[in-house]
């Protein structure tokens, strides 16, 4: 049975956008690398950005991660609240910078079990948009960091771990959201495996030159368009860390996400809902169009592939 749906006609309250971390040991604030300890402090809103190397997942990006969480109890709440979960029901997008970003179409009705899972695959999808979209625009740190080798794999772990906290939420009476994102991210961090901040400085000083032109101070590094990936990382459909092989690093064995966070989404949630973005530069919808949908990632991703060459893919 679908879930019930309350009358309310309230929005939920939009989540703030905080600040993500380059590839780089430092920005305007100082040191970006964090320890596990300071990364399960979760608040719908809140919670320590940062940069940390993991064994199985690779650099993670503790602002896409939480930003990720945030997002899919967003559109949870749509789901589960303010009765969007009926054939043929649409509800907005998350607006970026104020403008409409698109809408969501309801196709079939959404058992309660997979509603978690279906607000964070929205989530996710509008992550992949976003690295797209970013890919043409020409701003400093919009196409010189889009697809960067931590961004899939931070914002996918970052609506994997929500929607197993709004699962638990749902079927144990009592729970608090952000309890339960804590509780998971202690249980995902121990997976992939966390490094500490000397670890990340010695993960990040292996990829200097060669995934990044100057992984010590992106701030401090004067950028052309083109100047700071030299690695991307493309892989949206079935998540692919990318990994670094060091001396002080840490890791033994053959790195792996873990198999207990499955690479995608169960084949179902895709049949429940279509979205349609709206790219909002006239820059972009030059190379997108001005309609994008799901079905059309594959062919504009494989598009930013052959013109990012020669830069390398992970």
């Amino acid at each position: 049975m679908p879930v019930s749906c309350s009358s309310s006609t309230d929005s939920p309250p939009a989540p703030e956008v905080r600040t993500c971390c380059m590839l780089s040991e430092t920005d305007f604030t100082g040191s970006v690398l964090v320890e596990s300890s300071q990364v399960t402090n979760y608040t719908y809103g809140g919670g320590k950005s940062g940069l940390m190397y993991t064994c199985n997942g690779g650099f993670i990006d503790f602002g896409h991660l939480f930003d990720n969480v945030d997002l899919t109890w967003y559109y949870n709440y749509y789901l589960t609240k303010l009765g969007m979960n009926v054939a043929g029901k649409h509800f907005p997008l998350l607006k970026h910078n104020g403008n409409p970003q698109g809408t969501v179409t309801i196709k079939a009705p959404i058992p309660a079990a997979d509603c978690a899972l279906t607000a964070a695959s929205i989530a996710y999808d509008w992550s992949v948009y976003y690295e797209m979209k970013t890919y043409w625009e020409h701003d400093v740190g919009h196409h010189n960091s889009a697809f960067s080798p931590e961004d899939l794999v931070s914002n996918y772990t970052g609506v994997r771990i929500s929607a197993t906290a709004l699962e638990k939420a749902r079927t144990t009476p009592g729970t608090k959201f952000h309890v339960a994102v804590n509780d998971e991210l202690k249980r995902v961090l121990g997976l992939l495996g966390p490094r500490t901040k000397a670890q990340t400085h010695a993960a990040l000083m292996e990829i200097d030159g060669k995934w990044v032109k100057n992984a010590n101070s992106f701030f401090g590094h004067a950028l052309s368009e083109d100047d700071y990936l030299i690695v991307r990382n493309f892989h949206y459909k079935s998540i692919s860390p990318c990994f670094v092989s060091a001396a002080g690093i840490g890791c033994t064995g053959t790195p792996a996400y873990p198999s207990t966070l499955p690479l995608t989404f169960p084949p179902q949630i895709a049949g429940y809902y279509d979205v349609e973005y709206v790219p909002d530069h006239l820059a972009i919808q030059n190379k997108l169009g001005t309609k994008v949908k799901k079905s059309n990632f594959a062919s504009l991703i494989a598009a930013m592939e052959t013109d990012n060459k020669p830069v390398n893919s992970c």
